[in-house]
């Protein structure tokens, strides 16, 4: 399982097949069959951008918003920047104003201003998911 362009991606372990529930690692057969191999396609920028961002503002929440360490802020900066190189720069500056927020606002401030990216974010991937 993984999460990918906003949405959660499970790899079935069975499928259900007209006869029933299969298990294809362990279905009949005399292995002479030849398998492709399903290859892992990696996500265009934008949704690595977005599912990065996601990702580093969920740890910043799991860490805690009032006392953020340096590889958070540094994690935030970075996809920040990666979202101005693929255009996202309203989410960018989102997550600028954030990190600006852990330095000078109370808690109440601190936890607006990642409230407000996160669901700025959330939406943005949702919307890049639909369209694909």
């Amino acid at each position: 399982m993984h999460r990918s362009g906003g949405g959660i991606v499970i790899d079935p372990i069975a499928v259900l097949t007209p006869d029933g529930v299969t298990v294809p690692d362990l279905a009949p057969g005399d292995g002479s069959a030849a398998l492709t191999a399903a290859g892992n396609r990696s996500p265009d920028p934008l949704t690595a951008a977005l599912d990065e961002t996601i990702s580093a503002l969920a740890a910043a929440a799991h860490s805690g918003l009032s006392r953020p360490t340096a590889p958070v802020r540094s994690r935030i900066d970075a996809t920040a920047t990666a979202l101005s190189r693929t255009g996202l720069v309203r989410a960018a500056g989102l997550l600028r104003a954030f990190l600006n927020a852990l330095d000078g606002q109370s808690e109440s401030g601190r936890t607006a201003s990642w409230l407000e990216a996160q669901l700025h974010l959330l939406v943005s991937s949702e919307l890049r998911a639909a369209e694909s």
